[in-house]
């Protein structure tokens, strides 16, 4: 049984997302996600966003859980089963022998590789087998909820401390993360809390170094550099707990937590992904990706509408002035549009 509830979690956490990232970006031109880190990340970020999508009405109109846990699923299994009918078989050998050859490793790489593998075990056993004890209060509310959400059987209309039937909490309702680890205890199998305290803070600090990755790549070009740049920063991560506020807080210890998940990963994807988008020419591909983005950040927390409206904002400025004209503003729009309309609609119905 224990080995049938972790496959399954395993084809959610690992093998959808790899589908998901194919399909997103299939016969893609546009050379912004190349790497199959960037589309993994991607389509991870388009299963919190498909998450979104559905959650939100159906909360609204108060269909049970068990629906939506049905319909996610479904939606879900048909998008892998296009993505699986879709990849190309024709060349798949020769693809995976030229990939090997390129991530042969020589002279002191092997080095830094070994360093960071081992800084990285470090921190996901940490991850693992290790509580927060302090500044971890907000779990009466997310970890609370999200049991709830099993238990009764519908979204957001139990008070978490009484447990009685209550009005909506728009301050919650627009968000899906909660009802997202609900819905991997249900399908899996697992308790809430086993969930939310062990397997999300060790699968999503994988995926966290993944997009850590991913920027070393964008920054350095050799790979020496590259596990160098990874090597500083777990060390900067690991000895870095300085606040609550602080990002190896939101990395190493309470990364269950949708504003961790929002700061320790999609932000950080983001900042790097946008001067690349703003840089292009108008892509509808490329406008997909960004929302897929918006979206993901808004399904954590209501503090992803303003971070985005504010990164979006910064970094057009930015690129504008190292590029010394004006960037199509219709990247800015679309990233923009999803974090407005969520703000606009907690500011009419709170």
């Amino acid at each position: 049984m224990f080995m049938l509830k972790c496959m399954i979690l395993c084809i959610i956490l690992l093998a959808v997302p790899a589908f998901l990232g194919y399909l997103a970006t299939y016969n893609d031109n546009s050379c912004l996600l190349r790497s199959p880190v960037s589309k993994y990340i991607l389509g991870h970020l388009a299963a919190l966003s498909l998450f979104w999508i559905l959650c939100v009405p159906m909360a609204l109109l108060k269909i049970s859980f068990t629906a939506l846990t049905i319909v996610y699923s479904l939606v879900l299994s048909i998008l892998c089963i296009i993505a699986i009918r879709i990849y190309p078989k024709k060349g798949l050998s020769e693809k995976r022998t030229h990939n090997w050859k390129r991530i042969k490793i020589i002279r002191f790489e092997n080095i830094y590789l070994f360093l960071f593998l081992l800084l990285l075990c470090v921190q996901l056993y940490f991850a693992a087998f290790y509580e927060s004890t302090v500044w971890s209060y907000d779990d009466f509310d997310y970890v609370v909820r999200s049991l709830d959400t099993i238990t009764s059987d519908h979204m957001f209309l139990t008070d978490v401390i009484s447990g009685e039937a209550v009005p909506f909490s728009f301050k919650r309702v627009l968000n899906s993360w909660d009802i997202y680890i609900a819905y991997l205890a249900k399908v899996s199998g697992f308790h809430v809390t086993t969930v939310a305290h062990t397997i999300i803070p060790t699968f999503f600090l994988l995926l966290a170094y993944l997009v850590y990755a991913y920027i070393a790549g964008q920054l350095f070009d050799k790979r020496e550099n590259q596990w160098i740049f990874l090597c500083i920063l777990s060390v900067a991560f690991i000895f870095g707990l300085y606040s609550p506020y602080s990002l190896t807080f939101r990395l190493l210890v309470t990364l269950w937590q949708g504003k961790a998940i929002l700061s320790a990963i999609i932000l950080p994807f983001l900042i790097v992904f946008l001067p690349n988008a703003y840089i292009q020419k108008w892509n509808l591909r490329a406008a997909f990706y960004v929302i897929i983005i918006s979206m993901a950040a808004c399904s954590l927390t209501l503090m992803g509408s303003g971070m985005l409206l504010i990164i979006y904002t910064v970094m057009l400025i930015l690129i504008s002035i190292y590029k010394r004209k004006c960037m199509d503003p219709r990247y800015y729009i679309c990233g923009c549009a999803m974090p407005a309309l969520q703000m606009m609609l907690y500011l009419v119905m709170r």
